[in-house]
């Protein structure tokens, strides 16, 4: 079974006056920023009415983005501060609700067997109008800078926000981390953010 380790920095932007900074950027110290490009992406969040995937430490998400669908199942272990790494395993689908008409593959099973006989039900919805750009030291990329207009819905209500997140690549380093979180702090506007956007919606489902 295919599985990636997401690493990331979190960031709440509490002054949304910052967001055109943000998206003005050049540079983050020595790392160019390569052009922002915008996406709107489309994520809703699935458990059982026993919440089973929240039992194995896992968030189960349908995301629509650029015409694509898939299901990933997110590890959901917490932060070290702000820093947030999780176990991502997903899979190209229309059907998020619909497992037993997936092709067969080791992560279906795995899905399945997590699920067994219950009923998925959808929990929150957050829709994202998204800013990203490469982070590039030479020719190579290091990260992805995001910065997210956020909007969870839980039922009737919804709530809205910004958000920043950067996406480290696979051949960054743990510097290159420290680094740009020490780069980043000359932005008093952006809060250190030690939950996931799903935790955040959650905690609308729990209130």
């Amino acid at each position: 079974m295919k599985s990636s380790v997401e690493l990331e920095l979190k960031y709440s932007i509490i002054d949304v006056s910052v967001v055109q900074r943000l998206l003005a950027l050049q540079s983050v110290g020595p790392y160019k920023v390569a052009g922002f490009r915008e996406q709107v992406i489309h994520d809703t969040y699935y458990d059982t009415a026993t919440r089973v995937f929240a039992a194995r430490h896992f968030a189960y998400r349908f995301r629509r983005r650029d015409g694509k669908s898939s299901v990933e199942l997110k590890s959901t272990d917490k932060a070290e501060g702000n820093i947030h790494r999780r176990v991502e395993i997903g899979l190209r689908t229309e059907s998020p609700t619909q497992i037993d008409i997936w092709p067969d593959s080791p992560e279906r099973d795995f899905i399945a067997g997590i699920l067994g006989n219950e009923e998925l039900i959808p929990l929150v919805h957050i829709e994202q109008t998204r800013h990203a750009a490469p982070l590039l030291l030479g020719e190579s990329e290091v990260a992805e800078v995001s910065v997210d207009e956020v909007c969870w819905s839980v039922g009737g209500r919804k709530s809205r926000g910004w958000v920043l997140e950067i996406e480290m690549a696979a051949v960054a380093s743990q510097s290159d981390l420290e680094l740009i979180h020490d780069e980043l702090k000359a932005f008093p506007e952006l809060l250190p953010e030690h939950v996931s956007k799903y935790e955040l919606g959650l905690a609308m489902v729990q209130s």
